[in-house]
């Protein structure tokens, strides 16, 4: 009995752990290495197999659609990333030095949006910024600012500010919130002598706040970057519905298509399900790459300070 009994103890820590594993084998490893075989073949979902080799990458670098999707997703994160982290950083440190009251209030208020479903946040904008009966036509028509309806969501010029101002709306909240965490970990004490010594707001913040709380931001910037590239409920819910014509997934025109929304249309609408899933795999590279490079940055800077 007491052979067996250091047997059974070293047992016991594989089989709590197989539960985990048998999950990650199943929902995480097979999908990741099937999805890179589907890559390889000529597949619509019906009919067998039929490998093609590296062909579906070939025709990718060939594919103007891809390239655009690519654009348009690059473009979205460009004028939506720069802006939410500063704001953020502002709102986080001004809720973090009490310049205003109600800090719960505003914590609570500015992260709701991150938590609201997707499906509804696509139907809000579509009442907002419906062409005869939005609300933001309705407006403008009240003020005088126009004397038509504008056509919000049939434009394609429209487009990509809408969704970046959707994008920057929902994840402020998250991001403010990250921050906030990281400025509680900063000693009082630093802010009480730098008072003392008669440093302003300003100078905290830049010279106190923003170096000391780099690995949170770094982690912010990567993490954000990673899920712009993702972007997909934003665009997809919102025109969906707002046109008949074939492309509403993507926009009038594609100008809302990003690399997520053409990897659905090509799997799901048209049934190439080889070709979508080297379309993943080619998105799986570029953030790969956009993080190592955002890391490698934001280090270098580190180190530089």
């Amino acid at each position: 009995m007491g052979k067996d009994e250091p047997v059974q103890r070293s047992r016991a820590p594989y089989v709590f752990l197989m539960p985990y594993a048998v999950a990650f084998l199943v929902f995480f490893l097979f999908p990741v290495g099937f999805s890179f075989v589907l890559s390889l073949t000529d597949w619509d979902g019906l009919h067998p197999l039929r490998s093609i080799g590296f062909a579906n990458y070939g025709a990718l670098l060939n594919d103007a659609t891809f390239r655009g999707s690519m654009a348009t997703t690059a473009i979205i994160l460009l004028q939506t990333l720069p802006m939410q982290i500063m704001l953020a950083l502002v709102l986080a440190f001004g809720l973090h030095m009490s310049i205003v009251g109600g800090k719960d209030f505003f914590q609570t208020v500015l992260f709701l949006p991150y938590i609201t479903t997707p499906v509804a946040v696509g139907l809000l904008f579509q009442s907002l910024l419906g062409g005869q009966f939005g609300l933001v036509n309705a407006l403008l028509l009240r003020v005088h600012l126009i004397r038509e309806p504008i056509q919000w969501l049939l434009q394609p010029v429209y487009a990509k500010p809408i969704i970046s101002f959707i994008l920057g709306w929902r994840n402020l909240g998250y991001i403010m919130v990250f921050l906030m965490a990281g400025m509680k970990s900063i000693p009082w004490e630093i802010y009480e002598s730098a008072r003392v010594d008669g440093a302003r707001l300003p100078t905290m913040f830049w010279r106190i706040t923003v170096p000391l709380i780099r690995p949170v931001l770094s982690f912010v910037v990567v993490t954000s970057v990673i899920g712009g590239f993702q972007l997909f409920d934003e665009p997809f819910l919102l025109y969906q519905f707002a046109s008949a014509v074939e492309s509403a997934v993507g926009g009038p025109d594609h100008a809302g298509l990003t690399i997520v929304t053409y990897l659905y249309q090509t799997a799901y609408r048209f049934h190439h399900w080889g070709y979508a899933a080297a379309i993943g795999y080619a998105l799986a590279i570029v953030i790969l790459v956009c993080t190592f490079l955002g890391l490698r940055l934001l280090t270098r800077n580190r180190r530089g300070a």
